[in-house]
């Protein structure tokens, strides 16, 4: 939301509430649970998640999150 905020400068509802469009796309996006990687952008910085991300790239895969993500219908 913190992300939201700063570059649409458009929040949280009246109500304190997070959108609905918000809460459907975080649902439809992550509902699967299937990554080979994660990271905290609550709690890491910018550089922190970047440096994390290279250095997952760097070690090679194996990576299966797309292998996994095709057999599901």
């Amino acid at each position: 939301m913190q992300r939201r905020i700063a570059t649409w400068k458009v929040g949280y509802e009246e109500d304190g509430s997070v959108p609905k469009p918000v809460r459907l796309w975080q649902n439809a996006v992550h509902s699967h649970g299937i990554y080979d990687l994660e990271v905290d952008t609550a709690v890491l910085s910018t550089e922190e998640c970047a440096e994390i991300i290279r250095k997952r790239l760097e070690e090679g895969g194996p990576f299966s999150a797309f292998k996994q993500l095709e057999t599901i219908s």
